[in-house]
C-alpha cells in the first residue's frame, strides 16, 4: 500500500477540490470521496461522521463499511488540537 495514495474528491460525478463547498440544485454540496484506499466505492458505503478538533472547528469523517478505512478531512496537522 503506497503512504502518497490521496482520494478522488467527488461532488456528484465531476472531480472537485474537497476544501470547497459547491453550489448544486437545491443548495450546496460537499465533496465526498469516490473510494477508499483498498478501492471500495464509499457513495454508499460509508460512514460519514465529524471529528471535533483543530482551527477549523471539525474534520470530516469517511469510513469505509467494507474494510474500515478512514479518511479524515481537512487532515490532521500540528495546529490541531482537541476542544477543552
Amino acid at each position: 500500500m503506497s503512504e502518497t495514495w490521496e482520494p478522488v474528491w467527488m461532488v456528484g460525478s465531476t472531480v472537485v477540490d474537497p476544501g470547497k463547498l459547491y453550489a448544486v440544485p437545491g443548495g450546496w454540496a460537499e465533496p465526498a470521496p469516490q473510494a477508499c484506499r483498498n478501492g471500495h466505492l464509499l457513495r454508499r458505503n460509508a460512514t460519514v461522521g465529524s471529528a471535533p478538533y483543530g482551527q477549523h472547528g471539525h474534520h470530516r469523517t469517511f469510513r469505509c463499511r467494507t474494510c474500515g478505512h478512514e479518511i479524515i478531512w481537512p487532515r490532521f496537522d500540528d495546529t490541531c488540537r482537541p476542544p477543552h
